[in-house]
């Protein structure tokens, strides 16, 4: 018999949002983990695979809807055996797929937040602790939760092998709730490890990177009084709508080219993330990611709050010095958000200048964390072969 090295083999779970920004980070994740010699194997709640394709990357997938439904639970370890009994299918599945694998990486993005499924973004990763595979968190925001919700986060995470953050505010969180030993590594966002083509479609004065429907802020007659206050102020700029979020419904459509906007309402895919922000003198974004864009597209931008108050920009851009804003959500704070872009507008260079030297430091922070968790992960794997 002789020893031969194996590529280990990592299943990528909790796949499951086409935002721009989400597929982003999986692409960003899936090319760092394939430059550093693992097999990736993706556990998808949607198809992502042709995504990866068109990335360039080979990829093997699993759909896991995971749309059942769990009750509250206290306790990371009762999710195993909840789903056993109640659903015995799911759980073979899911021990058949991360038994398989040599680790499982639980996707960088913002699902540990009071308002989403925390037991379904769990599920993959408890059954994988329960079966003794290894479990690590890409850079991820956590909160806020509520206290009673601390008791499951802090149970599910202490069985982790390497927890990363990509935001201040949930370091600072995590270290409250974690026993002081639990290492917690500090990162930003993993879109931040990427390169992308920067190529303007057209010349606008300002982009609107709104986020309208599902989990935004963003009100029909918040817009409006957003871009005819903006109009009243600087009347010959001409404005883009775009989204890196949720395709924009038709009464949104409407009403953005009554008023005159161009609009692009489809969901930017890749790799053209940053054509739109770098065709705008200042974008106006409701999307964290759509932030991090503008930034890589050298384009000044103005971080309205994202979606349920999440922490993910507080505790990033805040702490770099750039406040963040109330959104459209109505006729008053669409105007109070279009004064703001006005006076903007007369500072950009100053503003790019101090975004462009914080984007050198998320490069740098987002590089170190994908590298201490990369340090952490098992190695090539002994096996033997006859």
């Amino acid at each position: 018999m002789m020893e031969e090295e194996l590529t280990p083999r990592v299943l990528l779970t909790e796949i499951g949002s086409y935002a721009s920004g989400d597929e982003a980070l999986y692409i960003a994740t899936v090319r760092n983990l394939v430059r550093a010699g693992y097999q990736v194997h993706l556990a998808s709640r949607i198809p992502y695979r042709g995504a990866m394709v068109k990335a360039g990357l080979n990829v093997e997938e699993t759909l896991l809807p995971l749309d059942m439904l769990l009750p509250p639970l206290s306790a990371a370890g009762d999710i195993p055996r909840v789903l056993r009994g109640q659903f015995p299918e799911m759980y073979h599945r899911i021990v058949g797929l991360v038994e398989t694998m040599q680790a499982v990486l639980v996707a960088p993005g913002g699902r540990f937040l009071e308002q989403y499924n925390t037991v379904k973004a769990m599920t993959t990763a408890a059954v994988a602790m329960e079966r003794g595979i290894p479990v690590y968190h890409f850079p991820q925001s956590f909160g806020p939760y509520p206290a009673e919700r601390d008791v499951l986060l802090a149970s599910f995470l202490a069985g982790a092998a390497a927890i990363a953050v990509r935001d201040d505010h949930s370091l600072a969180y995590l270290r409250s709730i974690l026993p002081a030993g639990k290492e917690i590594i500090p990162g930003r966002d993993m879109i931040f490890t990427e390169m992308y083509p920067v190529s303007k479609i057209e010349s606008f004065e300002l982009g609107l990177n709104l986020r309208y429907g599902f989990n935004g802020h963003g009100t029909l007659d918040g817009i409006q009084a957003l871009v005819r206050h903006y109009r009243r102020e600087r009347p010959q700029d001409r404005i883009a709508a775009f989204t890196t979020t949720h395709p924009f419904p038709n009464e949104l459509t409407r009403m953005l080219e009554t008023e005159g906007i161009s609009v692009y309402p489809d969901t930017i895919r890749y790799p053209d993330y940053l054509h739109l922000p770098a065709s705008c003198d200042l974008v106006v974004t409701e999307s964290f990611h759509g932030s991090i864009f503008a930034m890589l597209a050298e384009t000044p931008f103005l971080m309205c709050r994202p979606d349920y108050d999440a922490w993910k920009f507080l505790g990033s851009g805040s702490v770099e010095g750039f406040p963040e804003y109330r959104g459209p959500g109505d006729a008053e704070q669409g105007k109070a958000l279009a004064m703001v872009a006005a006076k903007a507008q007369c500072d950009l260079d100053n503003l790019r200048r101090r975004q462009q030297a914080s984007l050198v430091r998320n490069r740098q922070a987002a590089a170190a964390a994908l590298h201490t968790l990369l340090d952490r992960m098992p190695d090539r794997v002994k096996a033997r072969a006859g």
